[in-house]
């Protein structure tokens, strides 16, 4: 990958059936995907559910599989931020799907806040809108709204609101396990969610550029995808 020798380990669930999937799918993390580009390691660890033979969510893993190829690619070139044992984002990423949502969607603001982990997700929209069976012309939102990105988006939108209204509660949470305020997390969290829309509404703008230029479609209409405060439209 990049001219580059990469050691892909790949760790296969077959499950016998639906029951057995929904049962153990929390227990043994199944949407699992990682990678690692630091000294002389090359590493893509990907995590692929199946039912009796068949992969599930076909589209979920080509989305993880182009955000850790980005995050392959910017450790290539330099623009991968290294993650210190004892830095936030570390704390972070352990918090992800704590049993605590409010920890948990604290700990995606912090993780998202890792520029390239957002340039990642954006990435991996953009693969999972053109593995679609049918091409879209027009951008079919209920798909959209099934992306990675998107779906982190509007957490960080719903916090926002959370955090501008904070109660005692919540503000021992932001400094209890990221020694920081309430306000502090909420900069934080306008900043992320000001960076993840343009980057998705550009996304969309390449999507629909490529596939009218694909299939030679004229244009239907001018401008580009333009964000609104609490929606997309174009």
């Amino acid at each position: 990958i990049f001219n580059e020798k990469v050691t892909l380990f790949l760790n296969l669930y077959n499950f016998v059936s639906k029951q057995y999937y929904e049962k153990y799918k929390e227990t043994i993390n199944v949407f699992k995907a990682s990678s690692v580009y630091q000294n002389k390691l090359r590493w893509l660890i990907i995590t692929i559910p199946m039912i009796s033979g068949n992969i599930i969510y076909e589209d979920f893993l080509k989305e993880n599989l182009q955000h850790e190829l980005e995050h392959l690619f910017q450790g290539k070139h330099g623009s991968n931020n290294i993650i210190l044992p004892n830095s936030k984002y570390s704390k972070a990423l352990s918090l992800l799907g704590n049993e605590d949502k409010q920890v948990s969607d604290i700990a995606l603001i912090i993780y998202l806040s890792n520029t390239s982990e957002q340039d990642a997700f954006v990435n991996g929209m953009y693969s999972y809108l053109l593995s679609q069976e049918e091409p879209m012309i027009q951008i079919k939102w209920s798909i959209v709204k099934n992306s990675d990105a998107y779906l982190h988006l509007m957490t960080v939108k719903n916090m926002i609101t959370k955090l501008e209204n904070a109660d005692e509660e919540l503000n021992s949470k932001c400094k209890k396990y990221f020694d920081l305020t309430c306000y502090e997390v909420l900069k934080i969290a306008k900043s992320v969610e000001f960076r993840l829309v343009r980057k998705i509404g550009k996304a969309l703008s390449k999507y629909h550029k490529d596939i009218r230029d694909k299939y030679k479609i004229m244009e239907s209409y001018s401008g580009k995808f333009k964000i609104k405060p609490n929606y997309f439209t174009f």
